[in-house]
Order: structure tokens, then C-alpha cells, then sequence
């Protein structure tokens, strides 16, 4: 099965951008609070957040989202590609955020 993944960069048109996707991944290295994760949540998509900083404190692993190692992409591959292809546990990810 193949997925489009696009990097854009900076945008103005999150909402929009948000509306259009599956889910949400934000692998970062280092990061502390993110808003993106709470606005990715509000619009009802789950998300991938890595292990880094304050990330899985924001995400609780198989309950409001996935947790990833930071800086393993095969694992991240892994997790986007589960979420994917089984609908009902995105739903039942974003109903539990």
C-alpha cells in the first residue's frame, strides 16, 4: 500500500491542511508542549508523537495516541503505516483524546 507524505514547511493554512489528513505525526527530536498536538486532537485526528521532551506526557501511549522512539524511522514507519490501515483503532484513539 502506498501513502503520499508531503513536507511543506511553514504554513498559514493549518486548519485547512489539518481537515485533509488521516493523521497527525510530529517526530521530534526534542520538543517540550506543542500546541500542533492539542490542534491536531481538537479537529479529530490521532496522532505520532516520538518519546522526546514532553511529548508522552501530551500522548498517552494506545490510549490518546501512538508513541514512537525518537530518532528510530522504521518504528515511526511502522506505527504510520498500523494507524493506516486499521480505521477503528484511529477512531477509537481520537474518541479516548
Amino acid at each position: 500500500m502506498e501513502y503520499d507524505v508531503l513536507f511543506w514547511g511553514n504554513r498559514n493554512d493549518i486548519p485547512t491542511l489539518l481537515s485533509k489528513s488521516n493523521i497527525f505525526v510530529l517526530p521530534s527530536l526534542l520538543d517540550n508542549q506543542p500546541l500542533s498536538i492539542i490542534e491536531a486532537q481538537i479537529t479529530g485526528k490521532p496522532v505520532i508523537v516520538s518519546n522526546a521532551g514532553g511529548l508522552p506526557e501530551m500522548v498517552k501511549h494506545g490510549l490518546t495516541g501512538v508513541v514512537s522512539l525518537a530518532g528510530d524511522p522504521q518504528a515511526l514507519c511502522t506505527l504510520i503505516h498500523y494507524l493506516m490501515e486499521y480505521e477503528s483503532y484511529r477512531k477509537s484513539l481520537v474518541s479516548s483524546a
